[in-house]
């Protein structure tokens, strides 16, 4: 890397540590993702503007969204600035959170409990087996 380059990234205070430090303060998923983009990079310096990029996401998006956007890129093993974008512009991020409330059944009359399935509470089950010996 040329000296003037290398001069401006010392003057800006940017190394490999500052970058993943930073994204602490939003998050451990957001650590993890920044760490993993330097380790798959073979050249560190250009990794600090997809970095910025993805710090500069919080500003539209909020802290929790970046963080949540981190996680999931993190199950992908791939680490670039336009995923994390992808997954915030799409609202993919959105998701996890709708999941949950798919599964949701309602209470109603026909809703047994637990003891309905044992022997215990079916009697007639037990006093049938017992007259056929």
């Amino acid at each position: 890397m040329p000296n003037g380059y290398r001069s401006y990234f010392e003057q800006q205070g940017w190394t490999a540590e500052y970058f993943p430090d930073k994204a602490a303060t939003i998050g451990p998923n957001t650590m993890a993702y920044m760490q993993g983009m330097f380790k798959a990079s073979q050249f560190t310096e250009q990794t600090y503007n997809a970095c910025r990029g993805i710090l500069r996401l919080y500003k539209d998006y909020g802290l929790e969204r970046l963080e949540l956007a981190c996680m999931m890129a993190l199950k992908g093993n791939s680490y670039n600035y336009r995923i994390i974008q992808n997954i915030l512009t799409n609202n993919r991020d959105k998701l996890l959170h709708v999941q949950p409330e798919l599964f949701w059944i309602p209470e109603h009359q026909n809703l047994r409990d637990p003891d309905a399935y044992t022997l215990a509470y079916h009697p007639t089950i037990i006093d049938s087996s017992k007259s056929k010996e």
